[in-house]
């Protein structure tokens, strides 16, 4: 019979812990945003120089195309590979991000249900994403263990997230293979554990490298609505 996942046991249960565990870390951020805007604002008043301020649509621009340029790596000429495997998992989490919005609205939007054929345009683009999410990965994880990386000691969190980061791109092309191979068991028992992974990565956002992606917008958005310019690496930001 054909393999549905969408009919996987417990299936109701896993979007409840998802959707309780989503609204946790949101809220969470919301929090730890709103204490680093209070601390910027008092220990960083001295820093403003009014006659450089940006106004907002300027400034949210700004720190937006710096996020998804990686701008400040390749500043650096040791660290184009480094930013190649930065931009490599971060479109490749935006493009599985979109390709799950695009089921939903294929789904919902065009009556067609999941599973979608290898050349429908959600697979294509899932397919893809996925690809060059492991290809980022794996540079990553290889130039840690290497010692090519100069940020400093790699910590249990940071291997923890690239671990997860690596586990749910290679169970995801497994979980295909598995399902258009017919075989049931390893299927759900494939989609379980990137159901799991992906579920960490969420409640953990607050507490990863995501949260360091979204502390260095806020203060990039910060210092050009304050006129400070933009924070460097080691001061404000904390993207690295």
């Amino acid at each position: 019979s054909e393999i549905i996942l969408l009919k996987f046991p417990a299936a109701g249960y896993f979007e409840l812990f998802f959707m309780t565990g989503t609204f946790l870390a949101f809220f969470m951020f919301l929090i730890s945003i709103s204490r680093f805007w209070r601390a910027m604002n008092k220990y960083g008043a001295n820093l403003i120089h009014p006659e450089n301020k940006q106004n907002f649509i300027q400034a949210l621009f700004a720190s937006i195309f710096e996020i998804i340029t990686h701008k400040k790596f390749s500043d650096c000429g040791n660290n184009k590979m480094r930013q190649f495997a930065h931009l490599a998992i971060f479109y490749g989490f935006f493009g599985l991000a979109l390709t799950a919005g695009l089921g939903v609205v294929y789904e919902f939007g065009f009556g067609q249900h999941p599973p979608f054929p290898l050349l429908h345009p959600v697979k294509i683009v899932g397919n893809f994403s996925a690809a060059i999410f492991i290809i980022g990965a794996t540079i990553l994880v290889v130039r840690r263990i290497q010692g090519h990386e100069k940020s400093g000691n790699s910590t249990y969190a940071d291997w923890l997230f690239l671990y997860v980061f690596y586990v749910i791109g290679i169970s995801g092309i497994f979980l295909e293979i598995f399902r258009l191979s017919g075989i049931a068991w390893l299927s759900y028992s494939t989609y379980f554990v990137h159901l799991v992974c992906i579920f960490v990565l969420l409640v953990f956002a607050p507490y990863s490298k995501f949260a360091h992606m979204v502390f260095r917008f806020v203060a990039l958005f910060w210092t050009r609505i304050n006129g400070r310019g933009e924070p460097s690496v080691g001061k404000i930001g904390v993207m690295e």
